[in-house]
């Protein structure tokens, strides 16, 4: 019953907006709060052992989830079938790399009957069905407005999850600040996570990261005030401290290297450059300090990635029984890598390329990649165009940083959300799409 008031509660925050504000009109219904359904269905409020989901797959907080999902997806489908309004007859529902995906979803459940759980590989199939029919259905419905709509929608969400964090840190330090073993010399050896909802202290660095990253470009474009954008990003970058998430520090650094680079910057770059080297070169007892903070653990620990490799290893000979269409989303990875290693709970194998390739084979990595090569081709000609926004470009960055260490897009997850917002925004820029002069035409 706590699960569900509190998933009512954010539900009705955007609900109320719309109906007081907008009146309940069409475009809200098929945008706004199916998108807000699935949005909560990404949240978790229980951790569960592999065995337990093999014994009863739906609790009550699964069947929870299964009811916002299901209801998200009616929605984006009968807003998908449904006749096209005239502002939106110029677009086509899904751009070409939400096509490519739409195939990768298909690999995902012929590959089904290949898994150990063939229903639960099923679900997850479903789940990213979910996603892609909610953003094609908002886009035949409102037209290219909906990639606005929706990309506002995804932002404050992350901002209300950021609070989440930080009201666990107020109210139950003893479940939100936790102590880890990797070295125990160090005095500032604790993660920040989320308690309710659950979010592991790596989601919390990757969503800080995004948050950052996602408030400066809407200040630069003019979507943010300066006062409320920075003061987000502040904010967003002490949660990333505070999480102690390595792969967040290297694709924040990353992404405002390539946001220093697309606006010539070269002094600033220069700068960096220059401090980083000497830093390097003239402080290496400063390094040696630091080092225990930044590496989470010792140098040994943070090479082997906090046993990823060897899970990541372990997973290749389950890959190799069936290296096509793999042994099955989430469920390959979980029951026949993870379990027998022992890490019941760990729901995933934290790589999305090793998780796409264990479940769906070689065909599903092939079509990822090139979903994701397109959109990074597109979003840097778009970023490198006079006027052209760099959110796109910045936040692609910072999942393909994370995708080598951590689940993104090849999932169902708020990340997942993000990446398909992007590969929906191509519609939107004249230099990514083949036109035809004097019509407008789809991606």
């Amino acid at each position: 019953m706590v699960v569900a008031g509190f998933a009512v509660g954010l539900a009705s925050v955007p609900i109320a907006r719309g109906v007081l504000f907008r009146g309940v009109r069409h475009s809200f219904l098929t945008v706004e709060v199916p998108m807000v359904f699935l949005l909560l269905g990404t949240l978790v409020f229980r951790v569960r052992s592999a065995q337990d989901i093999a014994v009863d797959p739906l609790d009550p907080a699964a069947q929870l989830r299964v009811a916002l999902m299901v209801m998200g997806l009616a929605l984006g489908g009968i807003a998908l079938i449904s006749p096209a309004q005239a502002a939106s007859s110029v677009v086509r529902s899904m751009t070409l790399p939400m096509r490519i995906y739409a195939i990768y979803v298909v690999v995902v459940f012929v590959g089904a009957p290949l898994s150990v759980n063939a229903p639960l590989t099923i679900y997850r199939g479903i789940e990213l069905t979910s996603m892609l029919v909610v953003i094609a259905g908002a886009r035949k419905s409102v037209g290219i407005d909906a990639t606005r709509r929706i990309g506002d929608l995804l932002y404050w969400f992350g901002v209300a999850l950021i609070g989440t964090v930080w009201a666990g840190v107020a109210l139950f330090p003893q479940e939100a600040v936790k102590t880890y073993f990797l070295n125990r010399e160090v005095r500032w050896n604790f993660q920040i996570s989320g308690v309710f909802p659950e979010i592991s202290a790596n989601g919390v660095g990757i969503l800080a990261v995004v948050i950052a990253v996602w408030s400066f470009t809407r200040v630069a474009s003019g979507r943010s005030r300066p006062f409320v954008g920075y003061s987000i990003s502040i904010v967003a970058v002490g949660t990333l401290i505070a999480a102690q998430y390595r792969t967040g520090y290297v694709a924040l650094v990353a992404a405002v290297g390539v946001w220093l680079w697309i606006h010539r910057r070269w002094g600033w770059l220069t700068v960096a450059a220059a401090a980083g080297t000497m830093f390097v070169l003239f402080a290496s007892s400063t390094i040696l300090a630091v080092a225990p903070y930044v590496l989470r653990g010792t140098a040994e620990q943070a090479a082997g990635l906090s046993s990823r490799l060897y899970w990541w290893s372990a997973a290749i000979p389950v890959w190799e029984s069936s290296p096509l269409l793999g042994r099955g989303l989430l469920t390959g990875t979980r029951y026949e890598v993870l379990e027998p290693l022992g890490l019941t709970t760990t729901s995933s194998i934290h790589s999305t390329w090793i998780e796409a390739l264990v479940g769906t084979g070689v065909v599903g990595v092939m079509l990822l990649l090139a979903c994701l090569g397109l959109v990074l081709v597109w979003s840097f000609r778009e970023a490198r165009r006079p006027g052209g926004q760099t959110t796109s470009l910045m936040l692609l960055v910072v999942l393909t940083v994370r995708s080598f260490t951590g689940s993104t897009f090849e999932t169902f997850s708020f990340l997942a959300m993000v990446f398909l917002w992007i590969a929906s925004s191509v519609e939107e820029w004249p230099r990514s799409r083949l036109a035809v002069p004097g019509r407008v035409t789809a991606a």
